[in-house]
């Protein structure tokens, strides 16, 4: 049972708002949002080692993407996908998802974190949207639990 709002806090993630809303139950520190910016340390680094370790064996990725010449359309995947696509982009070729605000919310066991962003895929932008996380603390850790993102082309 939830009982109250314990700690609110802020914080910069590359020179943008952070806001963060814990109801924390015990003294267990709480910081999935540390948990989503190491995900994008790795994700930019091409490490799919690494990038699994975050996720949840099992966990589907959706993509919702808003195109003019394509509408909308809900794509999804497993993680063993995801990886492999992060794998297959050429070394010669950089991607860069820039996080312009993250917000959170959740208690010791279960933390939702969104994030805006900006795409851009060899210094050129692509798009744009939003991505939400869902975590659970797991075996001392948060666990990627769910991943959905927006993707708004122009």
């Amino acid at each position: 049972m939830v009982l109250g709002i314990v700690t609110v806090g802020w914080s910069q993630v590359v020179s943008d708002t952070v806001k963060a809303v814990s109801i924390n139950q015990s003294n267990q520190p709480i910081n999935p949002v540390e948990a989503v910016k190491d995900f994008f340390k790795d994700f930019h680094a091409k490490d799919t080692t690494a990038l699994r370790q975050h996720i949840q064996k099992g966990t589907q990725l959706s993509s919702m993407i808003i195109s003019k010449s394509r509408g909308k359309q809900l794509i999804s995947s497993d993680v063993d996908q995801f990886l492999k696509g992060i794998a297959n982009i050429p070394d010669s070729l950089s991607f860069e998802e820039r996080l312009l605000e993250i917000k959170w919310m959740g208690d010791d066991h279960l933390a939702s974190v969104s994030t805006t962003y900006e795409f851009y895929y060899d210094g050129k932008f692509t798009h744009n949207g939003t991505n939400l996380f869902i975590l659970t603390y797991i075996d001392k850790r948060w666990k990627i639990t769910g991943l959905t993102d927006s993707r708004f082309y122009p």
